[in-house]
């Protein structure tokens, strides 16, 4: 369990640090339930609210803000403009869902990547191994 965030009616946001360190926790407490030390860990199953994203550092790994939340609403006037303009199939297209509710536009694209939040598990995971 973590935090849920509200910044403002409509939006839902959530800790990226607090979401490592409950999957950390977790991970920690099962493994030491079955005695088991990180090289008997072949495989990995993640799963998650799989459209909750995070802008995150290029370089450092750490986030620039926090999750936000596949149910915040803060773009839905904008993504209802772009679907009364024809872009609903586009949308789909390039997000795999029919009405993502998130669009950004970040202003360092070079210095940040907005990356759905398994993906950040899963390099987390690979970095806390080594």
């Amino acid at each position: 369990e973590f935090s849920q965030i509200y910044p403002q009616p409509g939006w839902v946001e959530h800790d990226p640090r607090e979401i490592w360190a409950s999957q950390l926790a977790v991970t920690t407490e099962a493994m030491a339930k079955v005695m088991a030390q990180p090289e008997d860990i072949a495989a990995i199953g993640i799963t998650n609210q799989r459209e909750t994203t995070i802008i995150w550092d290029r370089k450092s790994g750490e986030p620039i803000y926090n999750a936000i939340v596949w149910q915040c609403r803060r773009t839905a006037d904008r993504i209802d403009e772009l679907v009364a303009l024809g872009y609903s199939d586009l949308i789909k297209e390039k997000t795999g869902s029919p009405y993502l509710l998130y669009i950004w536009k970040w202003d360092e694209p070079r210095r940040c990547c907005n990356i759905v939040i398994v993906s950040v598990l899963l390099i987390k995971s690979r970095n806390a191994r080594s």
